[in-house]
This record gives structure tokens, sequence and C-alpha cells, in this order.
């Protein structure tokens, strides 16, 4: 039987032992591909200390309004080294140390009726990777499917 006492993040990685902060990715970002025909901006603000994120989509006719949700933030472990930590704090690896300037993470959910997008986010190097995942409600037999944009300040 495998020994599961290590396994959870926190008790491993003191920077999971206080809240991760949004602020980071406060801003306006847009499209670094101006033709994307899929979201062209967003903007994070932070009220209260949570996370809002507002999504502007590319539409035929001029850009769509997708709204403003609350978004979750994560810590981003995996720039730490954090799936390869080890109990013993001297035996760390070359691999350990963050060298990608990794930042939060998020994830908004937008229900739009017929659809539901699942929007992950990660601030990376000063730039803002959408990871977005749509899933059709609706019963009309359409694949959901995966993209993903890269935004900029």
């Amino acid at each position: 039987m495998t020994d599961l006492a290590y396994t959870r993040g926190d008790e491993l990685l003191s920077m999971l032992r206080s809240p991760v902060t949004p602020e980071p990715m406060v801003g306006h970002w847009h499209n670094t591909d101006v033709t994307s025909r899929g979201i062209s901006e967003v903007t994070c603000s932070v009220r209260d200390g949570d996370l809002y994120v507002a999504v502007r989509g590319a539409g035929p006719d001029g850009p769509i309004e997708w709204g403003e949700v609350p978004a979750e933030v994560y810590a981003d472990i995996s720039v730490t080294g954090g799936a390869r930590s080890t109990v013993d704090p001297a035996d760390t690896h070359y691999a350990d140390i963050s060298a990608t300037g990794g930042g939060p993470a998020f994830l908004a959910v937008y229900d739009h009726g017929f659809m539901r997008v699942y929007l992950q986010g990660r601030l990376n190097l000063g730039i803002l990777p959408l990871a977005i995942f749509t899933e059709f409600v609706d019963g009309s037999g359409r694949s959901n499917y995966y993209t993903r944009e890269i935004l900029v300040r």
C-alpha cells in the first residue's frame, strides 16, 4: 500500500498556507490575434478581494459582450516544482526553482443558456494565456470543443 501522508500540496508548500492574490491579473487584456473569431478582450477586476472577469467576444457584426462573472483564483504550483516537492527541504532539485515567472490562475464559468464556457487563465511572463472549453447543453448534437487564446495588456 502506498503512503499518502504527503500527497496534499498544502502540507508540502508553505506558499499554499496563505491566500493567493488576484491583483496581478487586474486590467484590460486584448487578443494578440486581431483576426480571432473567439475572445477578443478580457477585463479583470477585484472587488472585496474577489476576482471578476468580463469577456468581449468577436462577432461578425462587432463585439459580443459576455458580461461579467466571478472567478475562482488558484495558486499555480507547477512553476514552483510543487509536483516534485519532497518532505526534506534540503532535497531541492533545479527543476523546483521557478524560471517562468508564473502568476495566479483563474477559472470563470459562463452560462449562455445553449452552451457553457469554462474559461481558464494564468498569468505567465506578462501575458494571459486562456484555455477555453465550450460545452453545448442544448441537445443540438454539436461537439464540445477546446481552444486557446493569448492576451496581452
